[in-house]
C-alpha cells in the first residue's frame, strides 16, 4: 500500500513488520478499493485493487493478473491478502519474540561477528603491511 494521501498522516494503511496479526488484518481490510465490483488487475483504472493484488502476489509468489481471476468480490481479495501478509510476517514476528527474550544475546551477536572478522582479516592485513614495509617481515 502506498504511503501517499491524507490517511497516512496518522499511520493508517501502513503495516509494520512486527505488527500483530490483528493489526495487519485491520489495515489490509481498511485498504481503499475502487468503484465497480469487478476484481481486475488494472493499475490505471483500479489502482486500489491493483495494489491489493500486487501485495497478495508479493506475499504468495503469485501473479497479480492470475490472482485477480480467483476473486469475484473485494471482500475475498482483502481477506486472502490479509491472510497472506499475516503468514508472510509470522516467522519474522516469532523470531523477534524469541530474540527479545534475551537482549544480551542480541547485543553479543555483532561483537562475536566482529571478533571472528578480525581473526579472519588479521593475517591478510599483516601481509599487506609487510608488503608495503610497515611491519617487519616475519
Amino acid at each position: 500500500m502506498s504511503r501517499t494521501g491524507k490517511s497516512h498522516a496518522d499511520g493508517a494503511g501502513i503495516v509494520q513488520l512486527l505488527d500483530d496479526a490483528k493489526t495487519v488484518r485491520r489495515e489490509v481490510m481498511r485498504a481503499p478499493t475502487d468503484s465497480g465490483r469487478e476484481v481486475e488487475y488494472d493499475r490505471e483504472l483500479k489502482p486500489g485493487i491493483a495494489s491489493l493484488l500486487d501485495l497478495l502476489a508479493a506475499a504468495t509468489d503469485g501473479n497479480p493478473e492470475d490472482l485477480a481471476g480467483v476473486h469475484e468480490m473485494y471482500g475475498s481479495l482483502k481477506k486472502d491478502t490479509a491472510d497472506a501478509v499475516v503468514e508472510l510476517l509470522r516467522p519474522l514476528r516469532e523470531r523477534h519474540g524469541e530474540l527479545a527474550v534475551d537482549p544480551g544475546h542480541v547485543d553479543q551477536v555483532p561483537r562475536d561477528g566482529a571478533e571472528r572478522a578480525r581473526g579472519t582479516a588479521r593475517p591478510l592485513v599483516d601481509r599487506a603491511y609487510r608488503a608495503i614495509g610497515l611491519l617487519p617481515a616475519g
